[in-house]
């Protein structure tokens, strides 16, 4: 299994793929009507929910932060509630907890667009690229990091999706465990 993770506040889309060949991907697409921590929260759950439906994956793709003057900072929480989400399912010691990071130039160039192209070109480059239709740029996103998860694994076909994984740092956050930690007790609360 592969999965590829677009990060979004407003429309958050996962795809798995059991490999190269997929022509079924398992997509989970929400858009949350929360705000706040609370979307967070009900994003992490869902995000949660579905990785825990299926096998467990071999490699898993988050699209690397693409920040705004305007979302910056709640998109760097998105993507901390997503790696958090990640250390809590398959636990700090395993490598496939640190997700590989492209980001969203070598995510089009691998989809075989210019790194600078506009965000909604990704909807042909996949179904030009792959044969799969989406009604929604964030599942196409999604699709073409589980494809990069996949081509990680097995191998690109193509030089330059070569010289794009070349650039992309394999388990971005992983370092080799040097103790495990206990996990942290909750504070007992007291009155008065």
């Amino acid at each position: 299994m592969f999965v590829g993770i677009d990060q979004s506040l407003t429309a958050f889309a996962a795809v798995a793929l059991k490999g190269p060949e997929d022509e079924d991907p398992n997509v989970l697409f929400i858009k949350p009507k929360t705000k706040g921590v609370r979307r967070l929260w009900d994003l992490r759950e869902a995000l949660s929910a579905w990785l825990e439906s299926m096998s467990t994956p071999e490699h898993i793709v988050l699209e690397g932060y693409a920040y705004s003057s305007t979302m910056g900072h709640a998109l760097g929480e998105c993507g901390g509630m997503v790696k958090l989400a990640l250390l809590d399912l398959y636990g700090v010691d395993d490598q496939l907890s640190y997700p590989s990071i492209p980001t969203t130039q070598q995510l089009k160039m691998f989809c075989g667009l210019p790194g600078n192209a506009k965000k909604n070109l990704m909807l042909k480059a996949v179904y030009q690229k792959w044969g799969v239709d989406f009604d929604d740029d964030n599942k196409a996103d999604a699709y073409g990091l589980a494809k990069i998860a996949c081509s990680l694994s097995t191998g690109a076909r193509f030089e330059y999706e070569k010289h794009v994984l070349a650039k992309i740092k394999v388990h971005a956050e992983w370092e080799a465990p040097k103790m495990s930690l206990s996990p942290r007790r909750p504070r007992s609360r007291s009155s008065g």
